[in-house]
C-alpha cells in the first residue's frame, strides 16, 4: 500500500475513532428509511457521549424545496438522550433531517445529516415487470466489510428489497456470483429481473500460449478479464453457469467496459464474445445477449463490430455516462447515430440496455455534482433513454465507498453507506411511478431549452417538462379544465387551467401534468421523427441558399452570381482571406471558396505542425448533431499545392474506416472537386450530392449544419502558432458540433 494510503486510512481511522466519542443516530424503524405512501413516520433520535452532554441540540426536519416539516429543540443533560421524530403522515417525497448541537454559548458544535423518503410501492412481481415492458432498476453494489467504518454494515439484501418496492426491479450481476450475495439466491429471492454479467473465468482457463511475453501472470491486473481464456474450457465455464439459472432470466451482458483491459484488442473481445453468445445460445436459445461497448461510433467500437458481426447477439450494453447533462451531450442523437450503425453493419436491429448511468456527488474533486444535481440529472437522462426505447435504466450503483471525498468513484451511490436514500433514489423510483410502462408517444418543439415529452399509460398522457437548469416562466396549453402537477419528488397538486392554459415556472427539475388533453395532429415530433437540431444548443440560421435551376458550369464566383454567401478575413494579420459562393439543386450542392494566401506552408518548424489548410465541416441532418462529430458529419480539408507537390482533399466521417484522399480531378462516389491556383492563392470547387451526405434530395427549407475554416501559416523557423493560431472561420474551431451555425435551402430569392 502506498504511503498516501496510509494516511489516509489514518484519518479515516481518526476521524471514526474522535466521532465514537459524541454521536447522534436516527434508527431505521422501516429498511433504508424509505415509506409507503400513508406510512406513519416516527424516527427514534439518540444522541449520547462517554461524558455528560451540554448545550441544546435542535432537530429540523425539511422537504427537498427546503419547507419545513417539523422542528425540535431539546436541552442536553447526562450521557445518553432518546427522542422521537412524530413526522405524521409526510405526502411523497425526500425529507432531510438536520441535527444541530450548540454548546451553553449558543455556539454550534456538531451537525448531523439523516434522510428518509415517501413513495408509492410497486407490488409488481418479476414476471409482471417483464410481461409489462417495465425498465427502471438499479445496479447491485455488494461488499463484505466496512472496515474504515465499524458502526455501519451494508446489508445489500435489505437495500435491494427497498429498490423492489419502489419498482426498480431490474439489476445487474455478475453470472457465477457466489459471494457476497450468490446471483441465484438473489433471483429467487427478490422479485427482480437480473441482466447477467458474463465476465472473468477460472484462472487455470487462461490460454497462456497467447500471451509468450508473460512470465508471471500473477501481476497482470485483472487477469481473466484482460486475458484470453482457451475456448473450449471456456465455453463449458459458460455453459454450466447458465444452467444453474433460472429460465426465466434470459438476458445476458458480455464482460464490463473491455477497453479498460489495455491486453484485450478488440479483436479478442470480439472473439470472445462470440464463444460465449454460442455457449449461451446453445443451453438458452432464446437469450438476449450481447457485449458491454462505448455505444458510441467510435475505433474500438467499429473494430469489434467488424471483427465479430455480433453473432448471435440481439442487444448492446451501454454506459452513457457524462460529465456535465444528458442535453449538453445530447444522448438522444447518439444512440440514433449508433443504433443506424450498428445496424448498417450488422444487418440486424439492435437493442440497446444500459446497465450503468449516473453522477457522482464527490465533496471534492472534477466531473461531479451535488446530490440535488444528481437527482435531476438521473430523472432528465431516463427520460431521454425512454423515449430512445432503451430497454432496461440502471443506474450505478446502490451505494458507494465514501471514504475518500475525492475520489468520484466513492459517490455514485443513490443510498448512502449508512442506508438512507439520497434525493436521487427518490427521484428516479418517481419516475419510474410516472412512465415505467408507458409508451413515449412524442415530444413537443416548444423552442429553445424546453424539454417535453409525453407519455401514455392505460389512456392517460402524461407531459413531462424541463429545461436544462434554467429557471423559465412558461404557459402550456393542457387541454383540460384541471391538471394534476407532479414534482421531480412526487407531491401532487391540483391545480385549474384558465382556459386549457397553465402558468408554471420551468427548471432543471422535471415537472409532470397527468391527464393532459391528446396533442392534436402534427403537433408533436413522433418517436422516429427527425429530432430537433437546435432544443438544447442554440444555432443561427445565418445564411439562405436559393434554389438553382441548375449548378454552375464553371469554377469561377461569376458563374455563381458574382456575390458571395460570406466572406472571411483576417483582421489581425491581414494575410488570408476566403470568399465562399453556394449553390443548390434537389440531388447537389455546390460550393466555391476562392482563398487569398500568396505564401502557401504546409508545416511548422522541424517539420511538425500544421499548415495552411482549408477545412469544410457539413451536415444535411442537423438533428442528429451532438458535442461530437455524428454519422452524418463530414469533414472536407483542402491541403492547397505548393511547388512540385499536388493539392489534395481529405474527406472524414465517423464511419469511415479510413479518411478519403483525392487528388485534383479525382473522385469518391457523390464527391467530385477540381483546384485551381491563382495569382493570389488558389480556388476549391465541390460538388456533392445529397447522398454522399447521407441524406435524399434536399427540399426547401432544409437546414445544414455548417463550419468553414482557413488556416494560414507563413513561417517555419517559428513556431507561430503556439502564441497565435492564425485562421478565420465562420465560428470558432473548437466549437461543438451541435453548435454548429446553419444555412436554409430556401425555394427562391
Amino acid at each position: 500500500m502506498k504511503l498516501t494510503h496510509w494516511k489516509l486510512l489514518f484519518a479515516v481511522l481518526l476521524a471514526a475513532t474522535a466521532a465514537g466519542a459524541l454521536d447522534l443516530t436516527v434508527d431505521q424503524p422501516v429498511p433504508c428509511n424509505v415509506f409507503e405512501t400513508g406510512s406513519e413516520v416516527r424516527l427514534p433520535v439518540t444522541i449520547s457521549d462517554k461524558k455528560p452532554l451540554k448545550g441544546t441540540l435542535r432537530i429540523e426536519v425539511r422537504d427537498y424545496t427546503g419547507k419545513k416539516l417539523l422542528e425540535r429543540e431539546e436541552k442536553l443533560s447526562g450521557t445518553k438522550q432518546k427522542y422521537e421524530l412524530d413526522c405524521g403522515k409526510p405526502e411523497r417525497g425526500y425529507y432531510e433531517i438536520l441535527s444541530t448541537l450548540s454548546n451553553e454559548q449558543g455556539e454550534k458544535t456538531k451537525e448531523w445529516r439523516n434522510s428518509f423518503g415517501v413513495a408509492d410501492f410497486s407490488h409488481r412481481s418479476a414476471k409482471e415487470v417483464r410481461d409489462g415492458g417495465y425498465r427502471f432498476g438499479m445496479k447491485l453494489w455488494l461488499i463484505e466489510e466496512i472496515w474504515w467504518n465499524r458502526k455501519l454494515h451494508w446489508d445489500a439484501g435489505k437495500v435491494m428489497g427497498v429498490c423492489c418496492n419502489l419498482g426498480l426491479q431490474w439489476t445487474r450481476a455478475q453470472l457465477g456470483q457466489r459471494t457476497p450475495m450468490d446471483t441465484i439466491e438473489l433471483i429467487r429471492n427478490y422479485p427482480v429481473n437480473v441482466v447477467l454479467k458474463v465476465e472473468t473465468y477460472p484462472d487455470e482457463m487462461i490460454d497462456r500460449a497467447r500471451y509468450p511475453k508473460i512470465t508471471d501472470f500473477t501481476k497482470v491486473k485483472g487477469r481473466t478479464k484482460a486475458l484470453m481464456p482457451k475456448k473450449a474450457e471456456y465455453q463449458a465455464h459458460v455453459k454450466k453457469l447458465v444452467r444453474e439459472i433460472p429460465e426465466d432470466q434470459n438476458v445476458f451482458e458480455i464482460w464490463n467496459e473491455p477497453w479498460q483491459w489495455k491486453t484485450l484488442s478488440a479483436e479478442d473481445f470480439a472473439t470472445l464474445a462470440n464463444w460465449a453468445a454460442e455457449a449461451i445460445i446453445e443451453v438458452r436459445p432464446n437469450a438476449v445477449i450481447g457485449p458491454n461497448i462505448y455505444a458510441t461510433v467510435n475505433e474500438y467500437d467499429k473494430r469489434v463490430i467488424a471483427a465479430g458481426k455480433l453473432r448471435n447477439q440481439k442487444m448492446i450494453g451501454i454506459h452513457p455516462y457524462c460529465s456535465r447533462t444528458t442535453e449538453y451531450r445530447g444522448f438522444r442523437q447518439i444512440l440514433r447515430n449508433y443504433r443506424d450503425y450498428v445496424e448498417a453493419k450488422t444487418g440486424k436491429k439492435i437493442d440497446f440496455y444500459a446497465t450503468e448511468f449516473g453522477w457522482s456527488t464527490a465533496p471534492q474533486g472534477q466531473r461531479v455534482t451535488t446530490e440535488a444535481g444528481q437527482a435531476r440529472n438521473t430523472v432528465r437522462e431516463a427520460l431521454e433513454l425512454y423515449a430512445g426505447d432503451v430497454k432496461t435504466l440502471i443506474p450505478h450503483t446502490m451505494a458507494s465507498r465514501e471514504y475518500d471525498p475525492k475520489d468520484r468513484e466513492h459517490y455514485f451511490g443513490y443510498f448512502r453507506l449508512n442506508g438512507e436514500p439520497k434525493p436521487a433514489l427518490i427521484a428516479f423510483s418517481n419516475c419510474a411511478r410516472m412512465i415505467d410502462g408507458s409508451r413515449f408517444v412524442g415530444e413537443h418543439d416548444f423552442g429553445h431549452g424546453i424539454g417535453a415529452m409525453r407519455f401514455e399509460k392505460d389512456g392517460v398522457q402524461t407531459l413531462a417538462l424541463w429545461t436544462e437548469d434554467k429557471e423559465l416562466p412558461f404557459t402550456v396549453d393542457t387541454g383540460v379544465d384541471e391538471i394534476t402537477v407532479v414534482d421531480i419528488m412526487g407531491h401532487a397538486s391540483k391545480q385549474k387551467c384558465d382556459g386549457g392554459r397553465l402558468k408554471l415556472t420551468l427548471n432543471g427539475d422535471p415537472l409532470y401534468l397527468v391527464g393532459v388533453a391528446p396533442a392534436p395532429a402534427g403537433a408533436l415530433i413522433g418517436p422516429e421523427d427527425e429530432l430537433m437540431p437546435d432544443r438544447w444548443q442554440p444555432r443561427k440560421t445565418l445564411y439562405t441558399i436559393p434554389r438553382s435551376a441548375r449548378l454552375p458550369g464553371r469554377s469561377e464566383p461569376a458563374a455563381y452570381g458574382g456575390e458571395p454567401l460570406f466572406e472571411l478575413a483576417d483582421k489581425k494579420a491581414s494575410r488570408s482571406s476566403l470568399k465562399s459562393y453556394w449553390s443548390w439543386t434537389p440531388g447537389e450542392v455546390a460550393i466555391l471558396f476562392d482563398v487569398k494566401d500568396r505564401k502557401i506552408v504546409l508545416t511548422g518548424p522541424n517539420g511538425k505542425g500544421g499548415g495552411d489548410r482549408l477545412e469544410l465541416d457539413l451536415c444535411a441532418r442537423p438533428g442528429r448533431q451532438y458535442d461530437a462529430a455524428s454519422l452524418f458529419d463530414y469533414r472536407f480539408t483542402v491541403i492547397p499545392a505548393t511547388e512540385g507537390k499536388a493539392a489534395q482533399l481529405r474527406v472524414s466521417n465517423p464511419a469511415y474506416d479510413k479518411t478519403l484522399e483525392l487528388a485534383p480531378g479525382k473522385s469518391a462516389p457523390g464527391i467530385r472537386w477540381s483546384y485551381q491556383p491563382t495569382q493570389e492563392g488558389y480556388r476549391v470547387e465541390l460538388r456533392l450530392k445529397s447522398s454522399a451526405l447521407g441524406v435524399g434530395d434536399f427540399k426547401p427549407d432544409q437546414r445544414l449544419a455548417f463550419r468553414t475554416v482557413l488556416y494560414n501559416r507563413d513561417r517555419t523557423d517559428v513556431d507561430e502558432w503556439k502564441t497565435y493560431h492564425t485562421r478565420v472561420a465562420t465560428q470558432n474551431s473548437k466549437d461543438r458540433y451541435n453548435q454548429l451555425n446553419m444555412i436554409r435551402l430556401t425555394e427562391g430569392k
